[in-house]
């Protein structure tokens, strides 16, 4: 924290977990919650209107809490890769019927990345995000400062399991 201080940082920590459905993104979410005895806010930006409401979002939430956005693709577009002429690519040849997005969203990409940065976080928030499509994120969203890391689950090997419930 105090290194944070030093430099002019927010004092913050971004998380992002990413892989197939079922590997146990949430579960994970959970198992951190637990260890360092936090309090989880989940938020949904398909219910965010605008700018303002977004920037509040993020205020709204105590110091030292999580913050977690699951499958966060699939909640809008303005997170999802641009493509050179600035628009968003939204494909439908890579969503399937359990990717629809929220596509009348209305705050920008700006103030989202804002929000990441720490402008509008109180101390100490942890920001969790999740996605089964990494490819489909604006790589500013995810990038070193923002998300600091980053973790591909996949499925449990046999000896894995095994191991679990021995």
């Amino acid at each position: 924290k105090d290194f944070y201080e030093r430099v002019g940082m927010p004092y913050r920590r971004g998380i992002l977990l990413y892989g197939k459905p079922g590997t146990g993104k949430t579960s994970l979410i959970n198992a951190i919650s637990s260890h360092l005895s936090r309090n989880i806010y989940f938020l949904n930006l398909k219910n965010i209107a605008d700018d303002n409401e977004l920037s509040a979002a993020f205020s709204d939430v105590p110091e030292n809490q999580i913050i977690v956005l699951e499958d966060v693709d699939t909640q809008t577009d303005v997170l999802h890769k641009r493509s050179k002429n600035s628009s968003f690519s939204t494909k439908s040849s890579n969503k399937d019927k359990d990717s629809k997005v929220n596509e009348s969203s209305k705050f920008s990409l700006s103030t989202f990345l804002g929000c990441l940065d720490g402008h509008t976080l109180s101390e100490g928030s942890i920001i969790i995000m999740t996605t089964n499509h990494i490819e489909h994120l604006d790589p500013a969203c995810i990038r070193p400062g923002r998300m600091d890391v980053h973790l591909n689950l996949g499925y449990c090997s046999h000896y894995q399991i095994k191991k679990m419930f021995k």
